[in-house]
């Protein structure tokens, strides 16, 4: 007990150097992409109809984000495998290569999450 006394007289009278979180150079002038190019936030729904009972979660995604990664976000939030489910909108099952503005997909929209028995072979 006495090595642990000993080991927090320690002075901690000098202050540490202040960093700056202000980056500086030239990557700090960089002009950011135009959010045209970014693509708009879009709230959807997600319903599950894959597995015991359906549940919906509401997601805020960029409209030309990749189908793939959402399918992946949602399968972590409904814990299944983005193999076992496909994404549908408007009785269409969405491409994984595809984007949510390919496909129209408006603000306050259901997307489903449809077994893939049920969506077909892709």
């Amino acid at each position: 007990m006495e090595d642990f006394d000993n080991d927090l007289d320690m002075d901690f009278d000098d202050e540490a150097p202040i960093v700056s979180k202000t980056p500086k150079g030239p990557a700090a002038n960089a002009k950011k992409p135009h959010e045209a190019e970014l693509g708009d936030p879009l709230n959807i729904y997600f319903k599950t109809t894959v597995g015991p009972g359906e549940k919906t979660q509401k997601l805020v995604v960029n409209e030309k984000a990749p189908i793939s990664e959402v399918k992946y976000t949602c399968g972590q939030i409904f814990s299944l495998d983005p193999q076992d489910f496909h994404f549908s909108a408007g009785g269409i099952t969405m491409e994984e290569t595809k984007n949510f503005a390919d496909y129209g997909v408006k603000n306050d929209e259901t997307i489903l999450l449809i077994p893939t028995s049920t969506a077909g072979g892709f």
